[in-house]
């Protein structure tokens, strides 16, 4: 009993810290993506959160800086932090494979990037009621652009009512769930436990 409950103190603080660093370093990786700047208070809360973890590495190793648009060292490093928490948290309660924690380590990192969308959707349709003013409402459009315009061109507006972001919270709600059938369905037939 008091074994079970270590387990899910040791997970809940495993979950809430990768969670924040995965969350916040695929926030810099699509804030540089859409060329946003960083001199903005999320950005420097972002940069607070991943610079202690990516600038030692690309001090040592110049291929290790961001070249192009994306920052491809970020992402491998958040998938990274997802396969060591799903390993870990494997390891202290059963038998694991290495190659189950991969996979799963893959979809927890795809389900962070669309829990990060759907948070950033939701906050950007907060703010436009309470404060369309505000900078950070500004900042969200720019990064929900991508997901709403195509959807808001298609979509008529009645009574001044945007549906986009409803429908746009809606889809990524069933990519989640494809996600969470796909990986069920690759660890249950392909990848039993040992």
């Amino acid at each position: 009993m008091a074994l079970m409950l270590l387990y899910k103190i040791l997970a809940f603080l495993l979950n809430t810290a990768v969670g924040i660093l995965v969350g916040a370093l695929l926030l810099r990786i699509y804030m540089q993506g859409m060329r946003l700047s960083f001199s903005n208070p999320l950005g420097q809360l972002v940069l607070g959160f991943t610079d202690w973890l990516l600038l030692p590495l690309r001090k040592r190793h110049s291929a290790l800086r961001p070249k192009g648009r994306w920052d491809w060292v970020a992402l491998f490093i958040a998938l990274l932090l997802c396969i060591v928490k799903v390993a870990l948290l494997r390891a202290m309660l059963q038998p694991w494979s290495l190659s189950a924690s991969v996979v799963q380590g893959f979809f927890e990192l795809a389900t962070s990037a669309a829990g990060l969308a759907v948070a950033v959707v939701l906050a950007y349709v907060v703010l436009s009621w309470i404060a369309p003013q505000h900078w950070l409402h500004s900042l969200l459009a720019r990064l929900c652009a991508p997901l709403l315009q195509p959807l808001q061109r298609r979509l008529p507006t009645l009574g001044g009512i945007d549906f986009a972001p409803m429908l746009a919270v809606m889809a990524l709600y069933i990519v989640l769930m494809v996600l969470e059938h796909i990986e069920t369905e690759i660890l249950v037939r392909y990848l039993p436990l040992p």
